[in-house]
């Protein structure tokens, strides 16, 4: 699987439960994609749902339907879709999704795998690369995403609505964006990729939303994988 747009094939394998893990065939699941997919129990059954990036929308295949005659769900945007970050973005409970391409629109889960209304919480723009996570220590999630070639955050109300985007001014290219903790302070850092810089960069975060000068990781190449360790390593 790619990126792009066009009609694709999500392909997924069930694990057969007799047996030591012996793979059924495969099922495909024709809908056109235009970024990644993700993995989280949307309607709380316990089983994995897919949500797939669709141009200017989403198509949401609950794991109860894999395998059925059941097409996937669409709900649209008003602004292109190429990535999703996952979360609970208003504290019901309940996993959300924020979603990027041409803007970043907030879509609120009623838990059952169902979605409310696309909501745009900031102006239309470049936006691609996106994460969630706790930025500022306040138990409420926040974004970190790509917009344009820079890299932006919003923090989190706790209601499904942001504080405007700060810019970080730093340049990122498109391979990769990571929120963790990679010097053990249980503060949250950020890792992005450098075109310019052929290189890794790492910003340590002050637990307050706000970030360190970025350290940068040389390498001879264009970073396009990185991996963490348990201990907040990269190898």
């Amino acid at each position: 699987m790619g990126t792009g747009s066009g009609d694709s094939n999500i392909v997924t394998q069930t694990v057969n439960a007799v047996g030591a893990y012996a793979l059924q065939a495969p099922i495909g699941v024709m809908t056109p994609f235009s970024g990644p997919p993700v993995v989280a129990d949307f309607d709380g059954d316990g089983k994995p749902d897919i949500i797939i990036p669709s141009g200017g929308a989403i198509a949401v295949l609950l794991g109860k339907n894999i395998g059925s005659s059941n097409a996937p769900v669409t709900y649209f945007a008003s602004a292109p879709i190429n990535w999703l970050a996952v979360g609970d973005f208003n504290g019901d409970g309940l996993l959300d999704l924020a979603a990027s391409g041409g803007g970043i629109v907030i879509l609120l889960g009623k838990g059952d795998g169902s979605f409310r209304t696309p909501v745009s919480v900031m102006p239309p723009g470049p936006t691609r690369l996106i994460v969630s996570a706790d930025l500022d220590g306040d138990g409420i999630l926040d974004l970190a995403f790509q917009f344009g070639g820079g890299l932006q955050t919003m923090r989190g109300r706790g209601d499904g609505t942001f504080y405007p985007a700060v810019d970080l001014a730093l340049e990122i290219s498109n391979t990769f964006l990571v929120v963790t903790d990679f010097n053990s302070d249980d503060k949250p850092d950020i890792a992005v990729s450098l075109d310019s810089r052929h290189s890794i960069g790492v910003l340590l975060g002050r637990g307050d939303g706000t970030f360190q000068t970025p350290v940068y990781s040389g390498s001879s190449t264009l970073p396009v994988r990185i991996r963490i360790s348990r201990e907040g390593l990269f190898r």
